[in-house]
């Protein structure tokens, strides 16, 4: 019978450890906030002029200005990740191709091969120049917001 006990209680025991772990994380992070907020403390406290005894205004003001450096640099960071993420074009050189059946016609002009995917929805059933009419429109499927196209490279 303790087998069988043992086997009930294993995943309790499991989940129990992994809860502790990411509260550990939790607390890491907490404490690592909590530095930071009292180093920008310092510094406001240093900017307007109620600066703790001992404590240079030049050094706080050093350290503001590279807090400020810091956020700056970490916005131009996201920034650029987010630019990363956008509409891929074809080549210079491309010229949409005629349908072959009608499994893989654009469903909007009914000729041209579909090659280009809405993004964040993923719909697949566009050329790319009926897609250029959707950018930043509803999606012609499921009328999310087409954030930005994509174009398919067929092999």
């Amino acid at each position: 019978m303790f087998g069988l006990e043992v086997v009930a209680v294993a995943p309790f025991v499991v989940a129990m450890w992994r809860l502790a772990k990411k509260v550990g994380e939790q607390q890491n992070l907490i404490d690592a906030h909590e530095a930071t907020i009292n180093s920008q403390q310092e510094v406001l406290n240093a900017l307007s002029g109620n600066a703790p005894s001992g404590v240079s205004s030049k050094v706080l003001a050093i350290g503001g200005a590279a807090a400020v450096a810091a956020v700056t640099l970490n916005y131009a960071v996201q920034l650029t990740a987010t630019r990363r993420v956008g509409t891929v074009r074809p080549p210079e050189s491309y010229e949409p191709t005629p349908a072959l059946s009608e499994n893989e016609e654009c469903k909007i002009c009914m000729g041209n091969k579909k090659d280009t995917v809405f993004m964040p929805c993923r719909h697949y059933s566009t050329c790319w120049p009926c897609a250029c009419k959707f950018l930043h429109g509803p999606c012609p499927q499921c009328r999310e917001t087409v954030e930005f196209i994509q174009f398919l490279y067929d092999s």
